[in-house]
């Protein structure tokens, strides 16, 4: 095998003839950095996985992820990406869907809920597509209600009919480190 004991790869802008990508080999890898990249289908299964950036992958449309240890995950600017999946990613603390606007609502309420119990941060901004959104996707009040207390920051500003005042959420921290409202 090529590199069993890979801790971290990082590719930036993929050629184009690559249109399709399944990484499942390296079950050491803790993370995957895939930005910008013209593929239209990732499949990712990978124990290990700690941190997943595919931010800025235009073409990307399908995500299949099977990451148990997945912390961080980062779509941003993947503005195709219609279909995901994210089979035992319940320890995700950092979600980035900003600008995924054609992300249908199963996929974000699927995965917003695997992860409320660990989800301390989560930017939602731009998911203008998200038809039929569950009520807790309108407010980040809602939002922090269905996520629980350990929530950081949510960003819905410009998602679904989330608007106005509490449209962004940045949390505080007490003297005992815990965040506030």
């Amino acid at each position: 095998p090529v590199a069993p004991s890979l801790r971290e790869l990082v590719c930036k802008a993929l050629p184009r003839e690559i249109s399709q990508l399944s990484v499942t080999r390296w079950s050491q890898l803790e993370s995957l950095s895939l930005q910008e990249s013209g593929l239209h289908g990732i499949q990712i299964g990978l124990p290990a996985l700690r941190q997943l950036t595919l931010a800025g992958s235009k073409a990307l449309v399908n995500l299949e992820l099977s990451c148990r240890a997945l912390r961080s995950l980062s779509l941003a600017s993947c503005v195709q990406l219609a279909r995901m999946s994210a089979e035992g990613s319940a320890a995700i603390e950092d979600l980035n869907l900003s600008m995924c606007r054609k992300l249908d609502s199963r996929a974000v309420t699927q995965l917003v809920s695997q992860c409320a119990d660990s989800l301390l941060r989560a930017n939602c901004n731009g998911l203008t597509t998200v038809r039929e959104e569950p009520e807790w996707l309108r407010s980040t009040r809602d939002f922090r209600e269905h996520v629980g207390a350990q929530l950081q920051f949510v960003d819905l500003r410009g998602s679904c009919a989330a608007g106005g005042e509490d449209a962004l959420f940045l949390g505080r921290r007490n003297a005992a480190g815990q965040s506030g409202g």
